[in-house]
């Protein structure tokens, strides 16, 4: 059994003739602004040398299920492994790239896909695993035990599967239970990849940035401890930020490799770091980690200096300003949106502006260059229809984004996490209703 990390959420894992790879995502985001990292000098050639004969696609944000990277892998008969959603929107998304082997695992189920592997979907159980209440409880993200029927070695890819402590028990007690075994290897984030603090310009992002590395740190280990594992590498997460916003890379809440590796030693867990294509190889019984040739471009720091004059997916794209029939078009989506989350019974008391520009730019300390800046007008939602009382949600973007999200060119989601959109945030406290609420302000037939 031979597990390789490429970048992100991009592993395979290979046994015999069998290679299953996980969300292969090489470049840049369709839908955000990150830039997947290591860079690979060809991806093509990659994919030809690893010879997937199944992909396993998580779920459908771009850091996963990348349509620019699936576009590349030539052999469109390879079997595509999903969950089967009740909503078909991903798999039909598949499809239109030109697979039609796709298997369509219910949740909870172990699956024996060939005489090398066994597998199960693990669904997402909860909307997040931040501890925040709320009434939204959505069926996106996914994870994957997958066992070697050679080696009856474990190993469970949790992805960015939002699943808290609660969770976890489950898993841990429906792998024993199914596989008849214990997790041997695993790999989740060490830190979400998202847009907080870096993308917040009215807080301190240095001290949160700290802050929010210390509870990914503690949430790690609570995970880890709960799942009851024996080796561990960080997966997903990993990325950078292009374009004109590159200056938001230092701010980024990500742990650094020894900080996890510490972790992991007060554990009594082996740490790996295989990211860039390296690998654990099951050797008598131990796992040994394997070093790979020279298959990627150089540093982070180099990536992003190349990346910086790189331009984002909605900039492609030729705007026609015209401000009577965007005000016309968002009056409408919001009486549409307001209905659709009163059946959702969502309580909230935000009130959301929305400062929208013909060219945002950014200082190189992060923060707004008003004067730069090209300001085109403001929109609002108002949750709480009493003066005073509300908490104040600021989002400052591009008129093509925000129109193209308007009019579903782009989706909410991607984007809000994806470091296209600043913010100022007043209390600073997250609201999992409103963020996921917004997914619904667009023309939803």
């Amino acid at each position: 059994m031979k597990i390789t990390h490429y970048s992100n959420s991009f592993v395979g894992v290979k046994e015999n003739t069998t290679s299953i790879l996980c969300d292969p995502w090489v470049g840049f985001g369709s839908e955000n602004g990150w830039l997947s990292f290591p860079i690979f000098k060809n991806s093509s050639k990659l994919f030809k040398e690893i010879q997937p004969t199944h992909i396993y696609i998580s779920h459908l944000h771009c850091d996963h299920f990348d349509k620019t990277t699936l576009k590349n892998i030539k052999n469109k008969k390879i079997k595509i492994v999903i969950k089967n959603f009740k909503n078909k929107r991903f798999i039909n998304k598949i499809r239109e790239l030109g697979f039609s082997n796709i298997i369509e695992c219910e949740e909870w189920k172990r699956y024996k896909i060939n005489k090398d592997f066994s597998i199960a979907i693990i669904p997402q159980i909860t909307s997040n695993s931040s501890g925040a209440e709320d009434a939204i409880n959505y069926d996106l993200d996914t994870s994957i035990v997958i066992q070697s029927n050679i080696s009856k070695k474990i190993f469970y890819n949790n992805v960015d599967n939002p699943l808290n402590v609660k969770d976890l028990v489950k898993v841990r007690k429906f792998i024993k239970k199914e596989f008849r075994s214990k997790i041997d290897v695993c790999c989740m984030p060490a830190g979400a990849a998202g847009e907080y603090p870096h993308c917040f310009t009215n807080i301190n992002r240095v001290e949160e940035k700290n802050k929010v590395i210390n509870s990914h740190l503690k949430e790690l280990g609570q995970q880890l401890k709960t799942l009851d594992i024996k080796n561990f590498f960080p997966a997903g997460g990993i990325y950078t930020i292009y374009g004109k916003f590159y200056h938001l890379n230092k701010l980024i809440a990500e742990p650094k490799d020894y900080q996890v590796e510490n972790l992991c030693k007060k554990l009594r867990i082996n740490y790996f770091n295989i990211l860039g294509a390296q690998s654990l190889n099951l050797e008598n019984g131990r796992w040994v980690k394997k070093l790979q040739n020279e298959i990627s471009l150089p540093t982070k720091k180099t990536a992003i200096e190349n990346s910086r004059h790189v331009r984002y997916f909605y900039e492609k794209t030729n705007p026609k300003y015209d401000e009577k029939k965007l005000d016309k078009f968002f009056l409408n989506l919001k009486k549409k949106y307001f209905n659709i989350i009163k059946n959702f019974k969502i309580k909230t008391s935000w009130k959301v502006d929305f400062y929208i520009y013909k060219n945002l730019i950014l200082n190189a300390d992060s923060k707004l260059n008003k004067k730069k800046s090209k300001f085109f007008k403001k929109y609002s939602l108002n949750f709480n229809k009493e003066k005073g009382k509300f908490s104040h949600l600021k989002c400052f973007l591009d008129y093509t984004l925000f129109e193209g999200m308007l009019t579903k060119k782009f989706t909410w989601n991607p984007a809000l996490s994806g470091s296209v959109i600043m913010f100022e945030r007043t209390p600073n406290v997250f609201d999992p209703n409103l963020t996921y609420s917004l997914n619904f302000l667009n023309h939803n037939k």
